[in-house]
Parts: C-alpha cells; sequence; structure tokens
C-alpha cells in the first residue's frame, strides 16, 4: 500500500511539474526588425527562447539585461537574464551574410499570456511586437490564408486574405460568416451594402482552390510561376496607348503595411507626385489606420511614379496612371533580412493589384537585371574631363543594348502583356537618355 502510495504521489509530482513546462514552436512574430523568436521554452524556472538574429554585417548590434519582454495589452514584464551564443553589453557584429543564432533567458511567463513584445531597444523600431504564444486570432485556416496570385506566369494578385481584413477586386472587405460544407470553406465578404461568398478548397502542393460559385475553381498558388509557352512577338509602339494613358484623372493609392503597430512611432506618411511641366513637387499625407491600412488620393495627367515614404520599411516608388486604383501590400517584417534584398525575394515583401500592378510588380524584378545606375556619375565625369563624348555615347548605347536583353529574358520568363512590356521598356530606356542629357548639360557648363 505504501509503495503505491508513493508511486502516485511520485506521479502526481511528475506530472504537477510537467504541466509548468510550456513550448510553442514554430513562433509567430508580427513585426520584426533584428530578433526574430523560433521557439519559445517556459518552465517555472525560466523562459528559453530560440531566436534568428537578421542584420547588416557591417553595422553592430546591442542587446543587454534591460531589455525585456512585456505582455500585449498588459503590464506584466519579464526581464532578459543571459543568453548563449551572444554576449549581451557589448556590440556585436553578425558574420556574413549577417543572420546568427542564438538563445535568450527570460524570467519565466505565466502561464495566461497569449502574446508578448520583445522590447528595449531606444528606437520602436528595432523591437519586435505580436510575440504569439497561443494561436492568433484568425479567421481562416493557415492553409486559406495569405496571398494568391495566378498560376499562368502573368503572377497575377488574386485575392489576400489577412488577419485584419480581405482584398479582393482592388478593395478591402470585412469578413462575415466562415463555414465548413465538406471539403469547401465558404467565406463570406463585406463591403459597405456589398457582399460576396468566396469558396476555398486545400489544393495539392500548398495550391488555393478559389471559386465564386462552388462549382467551378482555379488554381492559385503563393509563389512565382515561370511561363511555358514561348513569348509572342512584339515591338516598341509609343503611340499605342496614347489614347488611354494620358489625360488629366484621379489616381487612387490604397495598401496594407503587415507587421504594422502605432508601436513603431508614425502613424502618417507621404506621397510626392512631380509636375514634369512646372517642375514642381507636391506631397499628400497618407494617413495609417491602427490596423495598417491606407488610401491616398492624387491627381496625374500622364503616367508616373510616385515617391511612398511610410517609416523605414515602405518607402519608393509606385507607378500609376491616371484613372487608376492601385492596390499596395506591404510587409515591413524582417526589416533587416539580408534575404530581402535578393533577386526576386522582394515578392516575398510586397503585392500589387490593379491597372499598372503588373508594371509594379516586374519591375521589381526588372530593376535588377537593368545596368548599374550607381557608376553612371563617375563614369560620366571621368569622360567628361577626358573630353570623350563619343567614349561615353558608345558607352549609354551599350547600356541601352542590355536594356534590351534584360526586357527580353524577362519576357522569356514570365506572362508580361504588351502594355507592361511597352512601359518598361520606355521606363529604363528613358533613365538611360537622360543621362546623355545630363552628360551633355555638365559639359557645356564645364566650358
Amino acid at each position: 500500500m505504501k509503495k503505491s502510495l508513493l508511486s502516485g504521489l511520485f506521479l502526481l509530482l511528475c506530472c504537477a511539474a510537467w504541466g509548468q513546462k510550456r513550448t510553442v514552436d514554430p513562433v509567430r512574430n508580427d513585426y520584426v526588425y533584428v530578433v526574430r523568436f523560433d521557439r519559445i521554452e517556459t518552465t517555472k524556472e525560466r523562459t528559453v527562447a530560440e531566436v534568428t538574429l537578421r542584420n547588416d554585417p557591417a553595422s553592430w548590434i546591442r542587446y543587454d539585461t534591460g531589455c525585456y519582454l512585456r505582455e500585449r495589452g498588459g503590464d506584466r514584464r519579464y526581464r532578459l537574464l543571459a543568453a548563449e551564443g551572444f554576449e549581451l553589453g557589448k556590440e556585436v557584429f553578425l558574420p556574413a551574410p549577417g543572420v546568427s543564432k542564438a538563445r535568450f533567458v527570460f524570467e519565466p511567463l505565466d502561464a495566461d499570456v497569449r502574446c508578448v513584445d520583445f522590447l528595449g531597444r531606444q528606437k520602436p523600431l528595432e523591437n519586435t511586437y505580436g510575440i504569439w504564444l497561443k494561436d492568433a486570432p484568425s479567421p481562416l485556416p493557415a492553409w486559406a490564408a495569405g496571398h494568391w496570385m495566378t498560376s499562368d506566369g502573368s503572377n497575377r494578385w488574386v485575392c489576400g486574405f489577412l488577419p485584419q481584413t480581405a482584398v479582393w477586386r482592388n478593395d478591402f472587405w470585412d469578413y462575415g460568416t466562415v463555414t465548413r460544407k465538406g471539403k469547401t470553406l465558404w467565406v463570406q465578404l463585406k463591403n459597405g451594402d456589398r457582399d460576396t461568398t468566396l469558396c476555398l478548397k486545400e489544393g495539392r502542393d500548398g495550391a488555393l482552390l478559389l471559386g465564386s460559385d462552388g462549382r467551378t475553381f482555379a488554381t492559385l498558388g503563393r509563389d512565382l510561376v515561370r511561363r511555358t509557352a514561348p513569348a509572342a512577338e512584339w515591338k516598341y509602339d509609343p503611340e499605342k496607348y496614347r489614347d488611354v494613358l494620358y489625360g488629366k484623372k484621379k489616381a487612387v493609392i490604397r495598401g496594407v503595411i503587415d507587421g504594422y503597430t502605432p508601436k513603431l512611432g508614425y502613424t502618417t506618411g507621404s506621397l510626392g507626385v512631380t509636375d514634369h511641366v512646372l517642375r514642381r513637387d507636391s506631397y499628400s499625407l497618407i494617413e495609417i489606420r491602427p490596423d495598417g491600412r491606407f488610401d491616398v488620393e492624387v491627381e496625374v495627367e500622364a503616367p508616373q511614379a510616385l515617391y511612398m515614404q511610410i517609416g523605414e520599411g515602405v518607402s519608393g516608388y509606385v507607378f500609376v496612371a491616371p484613372g487608376d486604383t492601385l492596390m499596395c501590400y506591404y510587409s515591413i517584417t524582417d526589416l533587416q533580412n539580408p534575404r530581402r534584398h535578393g533577386y526576386e525575394q522582394v515578392w516575398d515583401c510586397c503585392r500589387f493589384m490593379g491597372g499598372s500592378a503588373p508594371h509594379n510588380q516586374f519591375y521589381l524584378i526588372a530593376q535588377r537585371m537593368m545596368p548599374n545606375p550607381w557608376g553612371v556619375y563617375d563614369r560620366m565625369s571621368e569622360c567628361i574631363e577626358k573630353d570623350a563624348s563619343d567614349e561615353f555615347r558608345a558607352w549609354i548605347d551599350r547600356r541601352l543594348r542590355q536594356v534590351d536583353d534584360s526586357l527580353a529574358a524577362l519576357s522569356a520568363r514570365y506572362e508580361l502583356s504588351d502594355r507592361t512590356r511597352d512601359l518598361l521598356y520606355a521606363n529604363f530606356r528613358t533613365a538611360e537618355y537622360r543621362n546623355l542629357l545630363n552628360y551633355q548639360m555638365r559639359h557645356s557648363d564645364r566650358r
């Protein structure tokens, strides 16, 4: 009897000790700058987080015991006690290519904590926000969530299912009822007095089957797809789209920033428009909602690239034509991830929907294939100094041929419409002609 009681007591103690241990693997991070939390194990003595550090190898990072985890929506804090694989309290340079693994040890987390933020850096954007210890609220299962594109080589962004909103037909939609009938997920979407119901099925190899009538389904994917048929013959025609591309009209830029939180320290951005006739810039204010959505309306009379700046995560040009509505998606998590600066990996961070969407999408890939713009000024200065105008012109001619070859390679790889090819052709060749004009002006000034 005593042995049985002792065995039962020991078993209860083991169960109690086991009950104090909680493991989260993998961990969802809503916003990451340098420190991504991969796995978290917490016991009654401590919390151990396996993390990935990502940063420019030429820049140092520093974390110390002043950093802590804080409960999302609460005041409970859990101090950083120690680290393995990373030296606290010192300026650390990561080895190339700027990725390193480490373990951070914190005070034990309370069992009822669902989500925490990793804080302690002086700049809010250098913290990590939205570290989920339990499942994050989501209207759809993981296999349906995210962004979906056509699988025909055009890679057109068809729909997006984010926790806070759905993107469909170039607009934001609120979620209504979500029901399952057999293998089909029926998702009701609402936008003001409009509503629609989408039918979703889980396809093979991570694909999504999307239908709006419950019978006809299109196959969508998450990743870039190469074209299978040869590219059609194409020749640039500068007059082909004159009637539809020009004329003073409103253009709407609408978007959502995944990973955004007002805790980052900014709630507005700006959109710059250039009047090429008057050579004057004007700026419109972009107001960001707490869930990361925004929209701004400007007037343009010709296709042009507008400079958009929203914090450090969203900065660059968006291309629109008069009358366009352009939907944009940006992800600002993993801002210091070296993979974001790769060749086609930029697609991990943005999507576009609307009339000018293909130009914005493929421009991001094309610019990495085009002549490097950074050496132009030095080459120009060298030729001006030698009074070698013919040499500079021959150099620009070689760059123009590279533009043609790069666009042909892009067209062979992906399904581009004639309009998209015309706009990309004009865009990149104009940059080289501008180099010739700048050379002439600098050369004349010198003489």
